[in-house]
């Protein structure tokens, strides 16, 4: 594209070389240069992470923390295109997202999911979950979701937290562990590169117990799909799975 001044800018996809395709496709805007008629950008050092805005505009950068209370419906969250979740948001006593699978889902543990793209290969994402009424089969839990068929994650229901990895639809359980006895329960994971990944989940947001070992989740789909953090519920019908908040918090 040229603007009024007769300078050319490049909007096109790159990607880092830490968190490499897992992340998705990232947009990148750049000033086209030329030389002997050859086309260079950022003096041919490759992609530049910063660049100054070409218009007379103030420069604006999204928060990187996501922090989301469910207070009300914010823009941005996804779901499978072929499975839309039933998602109700309860404002009162401080905010929660109510998230159930739909009928043909229902018993299915990841029937429901609503996930947040992310914008770095390395981050904390942190979840807490009501765990009252989660029985008879019930889950809710917390996953690095790549598709319907291939995802990990963890689960908490019936008292026990289960850590899980569904590779080319097979579900695997990986380890299990006892749930804390308080109602309000921590999940917890840790991202590193874009696709290994720790489990993690507490009573109290001071004192974590892990769950397994990184899990290495090259096998998640990436380039312009990506690896999302999602919340997950599932397990039986009619079932209705509380979260009160969910943070995605880069780190080096």
């Amino acid at each position: 594209v040229s603007d009024q001044a007769g300078r050319d800018f490049l909007l096109y996809h790159a990607y880092q070389n830490t968190d490499f395709v897992y992340v998705g496709r990232q947009g990148l805007l750049d000033e086209v240069e030329w030389k002997n008629d050859w086309p260079i950008i950022n003096a041919g050092h490759g992609p530049s992470e910063h660049a100054h805005v070409p218009f007379a505009l103030g420069a604006t950068k999204s928060p990187e923390t996501f922090k989301d209370e469910f207070q009300t419906r914010l823009p941005g969250w996804q779901w499978p295109q072929a499975n839309e979740p039933s998602v109700r948001i309860e404002s009162a006593r401080g905010g929660r997202l109510l998230l159930s699978p739909n009928e043909q889902q229902a018993g299915n543990p990841i029937g429901a999911v609503f996930a947040r793209s992310t914008t770095t290969g390395n981050y904390v994402a942190q979840t807490a979950i009501d765990t009252r009424g989660l029985t008879g089969g019930a889950v809710a839990g917390l996953s690095a979701y790549g598709d319907s068929e291939n995802a990990i994650g963890v689960t908490i229901g019936d008292g026990k937290v289960e850590l899980w990895q569904r590779r080319k639809n097979i579900r695997e359980v990986l380890q299990t562990s006892d749930a804390p006895s308080a109602g309000i329960v921590f999940l917890r994971t840790t991202a590193r590169d874009g696709h290994r990944f720790r489990f993690a989940f507490s009573s109290d947001q001071i004192h974590w117990r892990e769950i397994g070992e990184e899990i290495d989740g090259s096998f998640l789909p990436p380039w312009d799909r990506g690896v999302r953090v999602a919340l997950t519920a599932g397990g039986k019908p009619k079932m209705t799975a509380r979260f009160e908040r969910l943070t995605i918090e880069p780190t080096k």
